[in-house]
């Protein structure tokens, strides 16, 4: 059965990206929708990162896709930044079958955004997308701004 969900992707917005043994990776200091800070803008953070996953059916005919990312003020159709990914070669290095003949359906390969250090010039949304044939699926949004005031305190 297909998903008629894909192709699509999502995002993991954090401090750092740790790559560890065996293929796996630790994320430190996981933001989930937004990034609050004290001071003004710019802002310069020491460190920030995007993991970026694509996802889609393990025959996909889609030879490649653009991933961009734009950061807060960024005209839409001029991100920051705008990267080849390289879906068929991912698919090509990665296990078809198992020993007992399971077969792999789906296909999840990813890049690891890292930028150090990342100044945000203005608060509002850091975007990921990408450029699926000729289409621009948005993966994920993050609010970087500055910390609410606490109307408690």
């Amino acid at each position: 059965m297909k998903n008629k969900l894909l192709p699509n992707g999502y995002v993991v917005f954090c401090d750092d990206i740790r790559h560890e043994v065996g293929n796996k990776k630790s994320f430190i200091g996981v933001y989930s929708s937004a990034l609050f800070f004290d001071g003004k803008f710019p802002a310069t953070l020491p460190k920030l990162c995007a993991a970026i996953v694509y996802e889609d059916h393990i025959e996909t005919k889609i030879e490649k896709i653009i991933l961009r990312v734009a950061l807060p003020g960024d005209d839409p159709d001029h991100p920051t930044f705008e990267i080849d990914f390289p879906v068929a070669s991912q698919i090509a290095q990665m296990p078809k079958e198992t020993a007992s003949g399971e077969k792999a359906t789906l296909f999840a390969g990813g890049a690891d955004l890292v930028l150090t250090p990342a100044t945000i010039n203005q608060p509002g949304f850091l975007r990921v997308s990408a450029i699926i044939e000729g289409e621009e699926v948005e993966f994920a949004k993050l609010f970087i701004g500055n910390t609410p005031a606490n109307p408690e305190a």
